[in-house]
C-alpha cells in the first residue's frame, strides 16, 4: 500500500518566471530620500567603501559640512524592528513595503520602499 503523501502530485516550479530583484535599479537610495530619514530621526552611521566614505555630504546654511548616512536595506529593516513583515515586487508598483499591521509604502527598489515604509511608522507614532 502507498503512502497517501507519496501519490500527491509534487508541484513544479519554474524559476525563470519567478520574480527576482537583478533587474532593479541601484541598490542605493538616492540623497534626497537620505536627507528625509535624517530628518526625521533615523540613526546616521559612516559607511566605508573602498574609495572612502560611501554616503551622502551636504553643507548646511552655516558653511559646516557634515555627513548624511545612506543606509543599507539590513539597517532600514533593522530599524523598522519587529513592525516590518515583508517587501515584494507588486503588479502596480516597482516594490511595495508592509508592516504588521497596515502601513504599507512603495518605492523604485527595495532599499526605497522599505525606507518610506520607515517614514510612514514614524509618522504613525503616538508624539
Amino acid at each position: 500500500m502507498r503512502s497517501p503523501l507519496l501519490s500527491r502530485t509534487v508541484p513544479t516550479f519554474h524559476f525563470d518566471t519567478w520574480p527576482t530583484f537583478t533587474d532593479v535599479r541601484p541598490i542605493q537610495m538616492d540623497s534626497e530620500l537620505a536627507k528625509e530619514l535624517k530628518e526625521a530621526g533615523f540613526p546616521q552611521t559612516t559607511h566605508y567603501n573602498a574609495r572612502g566614505i560611501a554616503d551622502y555630504w551636504e553643507t548646511g546654511a552655516n558653511g559646516r559640512t557634515h555627513i548624511v548616512s545612506i543606509p543599507t536595506l539590513e539597517e532600514v529593516i533593522e530599524a523598522c524592528g519587529a513592525d516590518f513583515r515583508l517587501v515584494e515586487r507588486a503588479s502596480y508598483v516597482p516594490f511595495l513595503a508592509r508592516d504588521r499591521q497596515i502601513v504599507q509604502a512603495t518605492g523604485e527598489s527595495p532599499i526605497e520602499a522599505v525606507a518610506r515604509l520607515w517614514l510612514a511608522l514614524q509618522a504613525a507614532k503616538p508624539k
